[in-house]
C-alpha cells in the first residue's frame, strides 16, 4: 500500500492485524464511534463515587519492620490518629473559660468517630471529684506535673490543648467538619482551632481536588491553542482533544470501579495522559494531513496514514507502559497505584488512538482538511527554530558549555 513503511518479517503478524483493523475502522467509523461511546458511558457510570483522599500513610512500606510494629501497636492500643484542639484565653483556668472548654469536650465526645477526649477540665474533675479546689491549688498541681506543662496547658496558662483520640474506622473528613462546627458554636470569637495529622491530610486532599479541577482544564486549553497554531483546522484540534479526554475519562472510570481515590500521586495521571496522548495523536494527524492530497478518498488517506504510523505508535505506547510498569516493583503502595493507573491510561490511549481517531478522521467531510506536510509549520515557529539552529551551529562551544 502506498506510504506503508518497510516492516521486518518478524512483524508480519502486525501487518495482518493492522490491515484487518484499519479496513474495519474506515469501513464502519460510525460503529467504532458508537462502541467507544458505550464503553465511555459504562466506565463513567460510577464517577460520582470517585473520592479524593490523601494521607502521609500512603507512603508507608508495608513489609518494613517499623510498619509491622506500627500495625501491632494499632491492634493493641487503637488508632494513633489524634486531633489537638488549641484554645487560647487570658487564663484557661478561669471558671468561664474552663466551663466553655468542658462544654466543648463533652459535646466532642458525642461525635461519631471520636473514641476519647482528654481536656483540662476533665483532668481537674478526675483529681477533684467534689470540685472543691480553688483555681490556684489546681494551678499549683499542674505546675508540679511536668507531663501536663506544654502538653495539656502552656506555662503562662493562656493556652490549653484538648486531645481528641479517633477510632480506627473514623471518617476523618466528617469528624473534622463536625469539630469545626462545634468550635464555631462554642468559641465564636475564633480563639480555638484544630491541628493534627488528620487535619493536615484533609487539607492535602482538598488542595489535591482543587489542583485537579484547575490543572486539567488548563492543560487542555493550552494544548488546544498549540494544536490550532500548528494545524489551523477545527477538526485536527477537536479530534485529538476528544481522544485524550476519553482516555482520561476511561482512567477515571477504572479508578471509580476499583475504589482507588485521587491522591497527590494519582492526580498526575490525567495531566500525563493528556500531554503524552496529544503528542501521539499529532503524529497520526500529521500523517493523515500529508496523504489527504495524494488520494481521492478520505478513507484511503486514513488507511495509508494508519499503515504508516500504527506500528510506531503501538511501540511507543507499549514502551511507555513498560517503563511505568517498572514502578510496580516499588514497595510503596501509593507508587504502585500510580503505576497501575498510568498504565491503564496509556492502554486506553492506545486503543483510542488506533481505533477511534482513524474513525473520526474518516468522518471528516471531503475538502475540509487542507493538504500539508509535517514541515509546513507556521512562519513564526519556523523563524524561532531557525534562530535556535543558527545559534547551535555558530556557537557550538557555548552551547556545549551551557548544557
Amino acid at each position: 500500500m502506498t506510504g506503508e513503511p518497510d516492516i521486518p518479517p518478524r512483524f508480519d503478524w502486525w501487518r495482518r492485524v493492522k490491515t484487518r483493523c484499519s479496513r474495519g475502522v474506515v469501513t464502519y467509523p460510525g460503529r467504532v464511534a458508537g462502541v467507544a461511546l458505550v464503553l465511555t458511558l459504562v466506565l463513567a457510570w460510577p464517577l460520582p463515587r470517585l473520592q479524593t483522599r490523601t494521607s502521609i500513610y500512603d507512603l508507608l512500606i508495608e513489609d518494613l519492620d517499623e510498619t509491622v510494629q506500627y500495625r501491632q501497636f494499632q491492634s493493641q492500643f487503637g488508632t494513633a490518629d489524634i486531633i489537638r484542639v488549641v484554645v487560647r484565653a487570658e487564663n484557661v483556668l478561669h471558671p468561664e473559660t474552663s466551663e466553655a472548654i468542658d462544654t466543648f469536650a463533652k459535646r466532642a465526645a458525642a461525635i461519631g468517630g471520636i473514641r476519647r477526649v482528654i481536656s483540662l477540665p476533665g483532668i481537674k474533675r478526675a483529681v477533684d471529684p467534689q470540685n472543691r479546689w480553688p483555681d490556684d491549688r489546681f494551678s499549683a498541681v499542674l505546675a508540679k506535673a511536668a507531663l501536663f506543662n506544654k502538653n495539656l496547658v502552656s506555662l503562662d496558662r493562656k493556652a490549653t490543648a484538648v486531645t481528641l483520640i479517633l477510632m480506627p474506622e473514623a471518617d476523618h473528613a466528617d469528624v473534622i467538619a463536625r469539630v469545626n462546627t462545634l468550635l464555631d458554636r462554642t468559641f465564636p470569637d475564633g480563639t480555638a482551632y484544630q491541628i493534627g495529622i488528620p487535619v493536615v491530610s484533609e487539607a492535602l486532599a482538598r488542595y489535591t481536588h482543587v489542583d485537579l479541577l484547575t490543572l486539567t482544564p488548563l492543560v487542555l486549553g493550552i494544548i488546544a491553542i498549540l494544536l490550532f497554531c500548528v494545524y489551523r483546522n477545527v477538526y485536527l484540534v477537536l479530534f485529538p482533544m476528544v481522544c485524550v479526554i476519553l482516555a482520561v475519562l476511561w482512567t477515571f472510570g477504572v479508578m471509580a470501579w476499583s475504589g482507588i481515590p485521587f491522591s497527590m500521586l494519582t492526580m498526575i495521571v490525567p495531566v500525563f495522559v493528556i500531554a503524552v496522548g496529544t503528542a501521539y495523536a499529532m503524529h497520526i494527524c500529521s500523517a493523515y494531513r500529508r496523504h489527504i492530497g495524494r488520494v481521492d478518498k478520505t478513507a484511503e488517506a486514513v488507511e495509508i496514514a494508519f499503515s504508516e504510523v500504527s506500528l510506531p505508535t503501538f511501540l511507543a505506547v507499549t514502551t511507555t507502559m513498560v517503563g511505568l510498569g517498572s514502578l510496580l516493583a516499588n514497595r510503596i503502595s501509593a507508587i504502585n497505584r500510580f503505576a497501575v493507573l498510568a498504565c491503564c491510561g496509556m492502554g486506553s490511549l492506545l486503543i483510542i488512538l488506533l481505533a477511534l481517531l482513524p474513525a473520526l478522521l474518516t468522518l471528516i467531510p471531503p475538502g475540509r482538511i487542507k493538504p500539508g506536510d509535517p514541515g509546513s509549520i507556521p512562519n513564526w515557529t519556523e523563524r524561532i527554530l531557525g534562530k535556535i539552529i543558527d545559534i547551535d551551529l555558530r556557537h557550538q562551544r557555548w552551547v556545549f558549555g551551557a548544557t
